[in-house]
């Protein structure tokens, strides 16, 4: 036999993979969910952002060097997040759809994988830096708070800091199923 004999014959051999009827539809529409997320999440933060400037003017931090290292860093891992998360949804966006469907979900699980980097090393670090910044603010709550909603700010934090790692956790395991499901 010869190698071009050989080769026919291996390749009449190989299994033939059916490719799922409704793949390309269902990443498009899982990337599409992940979008509307985004913008969600990039709404909440902006939100949270304007409160905190809002409650930087009202309590004159300017004033107060240690207040004002506190909001700081609360605003700036916010505005860091949400630009980190625009840059994503930038990059999602600039995906070919019409690009071949094999191609396209290597470009989706390439984008997966960078946003694996968000998830494991900016999002730790900008939690850790925005609770030291609600750290600092604690003197500045305790002098211009009444004691009550000092002491409801003292706890509730924490409760929402445990939510908030919750959602990130589930937004996280969500990626990375996605990824996975990529992958096969």
């Amino acid at each position: 036999m010869t190698t071009f004999d050989e080769l026919k014959t291996q390749w009449a051999e190989q299994d033939i993979i059916a490719t799922p009827s409704q793949g390309h539809e269902a990443i498009l529409k899982k990337v599409n969910f992940i979008k509307k997320k985004q913008k969600l999440t990039n709404g909440i933060l902006t939100i949270t952002i304007a409160i905190l400037a809002a409650f930087f003017i009202y309590i004159a931090a300017y004033n107060q060097s240690m207040t004002a290292i506190g909001l700081a860093l609360m605003i700036t891992t916010l505005v860091l997040r949400i630009r980190i998360e625009l840059r994503s949804t930038k990059k999602i966006r600039s995906l070919e759809i019409a690009a071949e469907a094999s191609a396209y979900k290597k470009n989706v699980t390439l984008y997966y994988q960078q946003r694996k980097k968000i998830h494991f090393i900016w999002t730790p670090i900008l939690i850790v830096v925005y609770i030291l910044g609600f750290v600092l603010l604690l003197p500045s709550f305790k002098e211009n708070l009444s004691p009550g909603f000092f002491l409801y700010i003292t706890i509730s934090f924490p409760v929402i800091m445990v939510v908030l790692s919750t959602f990130i956790f589930k937004k996280i395991s969500f990626e990375l199923n996605l990824l996975q499901q990529l992958k096969q």
